[in-house]
Order: C-alpha cells, then sequence, then structure tokens
C-alpha cells in the first residue's frame, strides 16, 4: 500500500505530520496547514484516504464534523516520516557527518 503513495508532496507531507498526535478535526487542519486551498487539502485527504493511509469518520451534526486520523498503515509510515525529517534537518544544518564519503 505504501508503494501506490507516488505523489509525496509537501501538503501531503504536512498532513501526514499533523496527524502524528492523533486524530484531527478536518477544518483544524486546514487552519494548522496554512496556505492551501479547502480544494486541494479535500482532494489530498481523499488520496490518503484511499490509500489507506486515514481514515474518515462523521457525526451527523449540523454541518456534519468531520475526523480524519491515522490508519495503523499511516501511523508506521507517519513514523518513518518523522525520522526522515528529523534527518534531512540535520543535514540542512550539516549537523550529520559525512564519514564514508570521497
Amino acid at each position: 500500500m505504501i508503494g501506490t503513495c507516488t505523489t509525496l508532496d509537501h501538503t501531503v507531507n504536512a498532513i501526514r505530520v499533523k496527524f502524528a498526535s492523533g486524530s484531527r478535526l478536518a477544518i483544524k487542519l486546514q487552519l494548522d496547514i496554512g496556505k492551501v486551498s479547502a480544494k486541494v487539502l479535500t482532494n489530498r485527504l481523499r488520496k490518503l484516504e484511499f490509500e489507506g493511509i486515514i481514515a474518515r469518520s462523521t457525526k451527523p451534526t449540523s454541518p456534519p464534523t468531520v475526523w480524519y486520523g491515522l490508519t495503523l498503515v499511516g501511523q508506521e509510515l507517519c513514523a518513518a516520516l518523522v525520522n526522515v525529517i528529523d534527518v534531512a534537518q540535520r543535514l540542512k544544518r550539516k549537523e550529520v557527518t559525512t564519514a564514508g564519503t570521497r
């Protein structure tokens, strides 16, 4: 299933990282992520749901309340992404040793 994640753009990565702390309201996600339209966010969330990375639940309020949370596969992927982001940030700050390079 992870192999189907062919477009790991900034928005998708941001969404995955935001879920690290648990389920989120759809509107809260949009506020947290920032410069992304509701249409783009909805499309990205649908893609992640289709890929089995997140699960969507609704409550019958007016208007409906929509929650998204990571699936087990999504939790595993999120943990890996957090590690990759950590190494990338250290590389950017030149904190990672370059042992074995020529």
